[in-house]
């Protein structure tokens, strides 16, 4: 009993001096850390409902198919010669009522205007590059838009070589109904204008789309046309990024790529589309191209340069084939986490490289373009604003087989979708395709939305 009473002093007073020689411990005030808790869960919630809300606004604009149908009379287009002067007021071929860079009237959308393609575009302005003449140079399917109630119009543009189409889709806002024009119109090597006339008068919305080695120089309207600046402030602004998948247009025509199809089907038809063949998350293209990571670091994907969009879709490249899985886990790590600080209001949704009968893309690519991904979510937490969907053979399947249009071998959709050269999308393909990547993306949106 005695022993156990001095067992007992000797732990108590033992205790006190262990006590005592621990460093005093900062007192946490328990309604503070409760409140920091709560701001965090707060915050996340916040952006999650913000998420859903961005999600939500997409989902009211997409529809079940391309809005655009072909026009049963089609307007008559004529390219005038090299240098002649303006039908419509006598202007020669570089002067214009309405200037490229003419905000007041004209809204430009960028499908594809970003400094690596040597223009300068910000929201829905555009500005010159210093050129005398205002020309301003584009990629694929750039354009304006503008409200104007006559029967004809011209636009003076340069067609520098490939890529020197013009395209047409317009609105009558008599009958709601939006059009195209069935095929694209070569432009002339040097400056002309293309003439515009629908036969006759009526309230219209025109989209004027260009090839992307063509200057556009301005318009020309009638004194007798109201003009009115249509600007679609309500669309959602998207932004796709990629190789030449995403640039599109094997398929021959102005917006009939499969990004036109992505863009149509989600309802931002003036969407930007930032497409650079060759290049990938490693793979840099030619010289004068870039990878991912090089065209945010030149500016293409700045606030100052596109402002703030709803929703970036990146698809991954064949492009990358060469590099090792490591290097591209690393740099689809370090895009996608700089993309996210760069646009931090946009929900970015990532899809791994294609399939196809030339490169057919092992499962171990998926795996490291999936790993960069998650690495980047880990690094970037934005809890609703992010998305994987999982293109492969084994996923969803966009890409099967290893046919091609000219030598199919019976294995999967690449039979009928992929042109001769066996690794880009032909016609059929790219409509396919883009409805088949839209599907995709509204069944994302849809999750994010909570629905």
């Amino acid at each position: 009993m005695i022993a156990a009473r001095i067992k007992a002093a000797v732990l108590a007073a033992l205790g006190v001096l262990l006590l005592c020689a621990q460093p005093a411990l900062a007192q946490v005030d328990p309604v503070a850390r409760g409140l920091a808790v709560q701001a965090k869960t707060d915050l996340s919630a916040t952006m999650k409902a913000d998420a859903a809300q961005i999600a939500q606004r997409i989902l009211r604009a997409a529809n079940n198919g391309r809005i655009p149908t072909v026009a049963a009379v089609q307007p008559t287009v004529t390219v005038g010669t090299a240098g002649a002067v303006s039908t419509i007021n006598g202007n020669s071929a570089t002067s214009h009522t309405h200037f490229a860079n003419n905000t007041s009237v004209l809204t430009a959308f960028g499908t594809n205007a970003f400094v690596t393609r040597f223009s300068a575009y910000t929201g829905n302005h555009v500005s010159n590059q210093g050129s005398s003449d205002t020309a301003r140079a584009g990629s694929q399917g750039y354009g304006h838009i503008i409200g104007f109630d006559g029967q004809d119009f011209d636009v003076a543009a340069y067609g520098t070589g490939g890529g020197g189409g013009f395209f047409l889709i317009w609105t009558d806002l008599n009958t709601g109904v939006r059009q195209t024009m069935s095929v694209d119109t070569t432009l002339n090597g040097t400056n002309s204008y293309i003439k515009v006339d629908f036969g006759s008068r009526a309230p219209r919305i025109v989209e004027t789309y260009f090839g992307d080695a063509v200057l556009v120089r301005g318009y020309n309207f009638r004194v007798t046309d109201t003009l009115w600046k249509a600007d679609r402030a309500e669309n959602p602004k998207l932004l796709l990024i990629g190789d030449s998948w995403t640039r599109g247009n094997t398929s021959g025509n102005l917006k009939t790529g499969v990004s036109d199809i992505i863009v149509e089907r989600l309802g931002s038809p003036g969407a930007l589309i930032n497409g650079v063949g060759g290049t990938g998350y490693v793979a840099v293209g030619t010289p004068t191209q870039r990878s991912f990571i090089q065209r945010l670091n030149n500016g293409d994907f700045d606030q100052a340069t596109i402002g703030l969009v709803d929703l970036i879709f990146v698809w991954g490249s064949i492009n990358d084939a060469p590099s090792s899985d490591a290097a591209v886990t690393t740099a689809a790590t370090t895009f996608l986490t700089a993309l996210a600080a760069k646009q931090p209001n946009a929900i970015i949704i990532v899809a791994p490289p294609q399939f196809t009968a030339v490169v057919q893309t092992p499962a171990a690519r998926y795996t490291a373009v999936r790993n960069g991904y998650l690495a980047a979510v880990a690094a970037m937490p934005r809890p609703g604003k992010w998305a994987y969907i999982d293109s492969s053979p084994a996923g969803e399947a966009w890409n099967t087989g290893i046919g091609r249009q000219t030598a199919p071998v019976g294995t999967g959709n690449n039979d009928v979708n992929l042109g001769s050269d066996g690794q880009h999308l032909n016609a059929v393909g790219n409509i396919t395709e883009g409805n088949m990547i839209a599907n995709s993306i509204i069944r994302q949106l849809r999750i994010i939305a909570g629905q």
